[in-house]
C-alpha cells in the first residue's frame, strides 16, 4: 500500500444502526476517540471501498519527545517476538509530560526462557519498538501469567495523575522462572 494513500483520521461511531451505513469518521472532538488509518487506494483483492486499520484510542495515546504514541503499536512490535513474549505488557508514565524519558515497560516472557537469552531478547524488542513507534522504552521482564487477567488489561499506567499500576515487586523474575 502505498503511503501517500493513507491519511489519518479519528472514528467516532463504531456502532452501526443500519447493514446499510459505515462508521462514522469525524474531526477529533474533546471526547476519547479512536484514530484510524484510512486507506483509500484499490485493495489488491479487488475491493475499491475504503479501508481503516485503527492505530489506537487518543485516551490512551500519550506524548514522547513530540511523537503520539499508542500501546497498541508497542503490543504489534511485542508480537513478532512470539513466543518468547506473551505479548501482555503495560507502560508506566513516572511524571507528568513533557515524557523526555524513557517509559518503563513491563513485558511478560515466557516460563522457561534462557537467562542468556533475556539481554539480547531486550535489546531486540527496545530496537523493534524504536523502529515502530519511535520512542525508546525501558523494558522490564515478568513472569508469564502475572499480567494478563480474564478482564481488559490496561495498557497505561499514569502515576502522576494517581493512577497506580501493580505492585512490580510481585512481578519480579525468580530463579525458578527461568532455566
Amino acid at each position: 500500500m502505498a503511503p501517500h494513500t493513507a491519511k489519518v483520521h479519528t472514528l467516532i461511531k463504531l456502532g452501526i444502526r443500519h447493514r446499510s451505513k459505515a462508521p462514522i469518521l469525524e474531526p477529533r472532538k474533546r471526547r476519547p476517540c479512536g484514530f484510524v488509518r484510512v486507506f483509500t487506494d484499490p485493495c489488491a483483492c479487488g475491493r475499491t471501498s475504503f479501508r481503516f486499520h485503527v492505530l489506537g484510542r487518543s485516551d490512551d495515546m500519550f506524548i514522547v519527545k513530540g511523537m503520539n504514541i499508542f500501546p497498541l503499536s508497542v503490543q504489534e512490535s511485542l508480537l513478532l517476538y512470539r513466543p518468547e513474549v506473551t505479548g501482555e505488557f503495560f507502560i508506566i508514565l513516572d511524571k507528568e509530560p513533557p515524557i523526555d524519558y524513557s517509559p518503563r515497560t513491563c513485558v511478560e516472557v515466557m516460563d522457561g526462557l534462557p537467562r542468556a537469552r533475556m539481554d539480547p531478547l531486550k535489546q531486540e524488542l527496545v530496537a523493534a519498538i524504536q523502529h515502530r513507534s519511535n520512542f525508546t522504552p525501558a523494558i522490564e521482564f515478568v513472569p508469564a501469567g502475572s499480567i494478563a487477567s480474564e478482564h481488559k488489561t490496561r495498557r497505561l499506567y499514569r502515576v502522576y495523575a494517581g493512577v497506580t499500576p501493580p505492585a512490580l515487586d510481585k512481578f519480579k523474575l525468580s530463579d525458578s522462572s527461568l532455566e
